[in-house]
This record gives C-alpha cells, sequence and structure tokens, in this order.
C-alpha cells in the first residue's frame, strides 16, 4: 500500500500538535522547579522533542518530493 500526500499531511499535522504538547510540558516542568540541572522528566521531555523534530522534518521533506513530482 503506498502512502499518499494526504496521509503525509495527516501526520504532518500530528507531529506539529504533539511538538507544542511537549513543549508547554517541557516549559512548565522548567518554570515549576527550582532547578532543572539533571531533572530526569526534562531530560525525557527533551529526548522526546528531539526525536518529533526529526519525524516532523522528514515528513516535510516527503511531502515538499512528492509536490515536486507533480
Amino acid at each position: 500500500m503506498e502512502a499518499s500526500e494526504q496521509d503525509f499531511q495527516s501526520r504532518f499535522a500530528y507531529y506539529r500538535a504533539k511538538r507544542t504538547a511537549l513543549e508547554l510540558s517541557l516549559s512548565l516542568c522548567q518554570h515549576s522547579r527550582a532547578t532543572t540541572a539533571g531533572d530526569p522528566e526534562i531530560k525525557q521531555l527533551f529526548s522526546e522533542l528531539n526525536d518529533l523534530r526529526i519525524k516532523r522534518r522528514s515528513i516535510e521533506l516527503l511531502i515538499e518530493t512528492l509536490k515536486s513530482e507533480v
């Protein structure tokens, strides 16, 4: 089964929304603690955010490639 541009657009929208949610969670954690150095929850959020940025960018490039092939 071949993925369509619409499939990638949907995935891109999901990644964009999830990134916003992770950024808000990270901001909340950073503002609610006296120190964030070495905090495992913040490290986990940074890791998830980084992974999501990579996925979102990959999907963005795929969408642009599909558009240019038409």
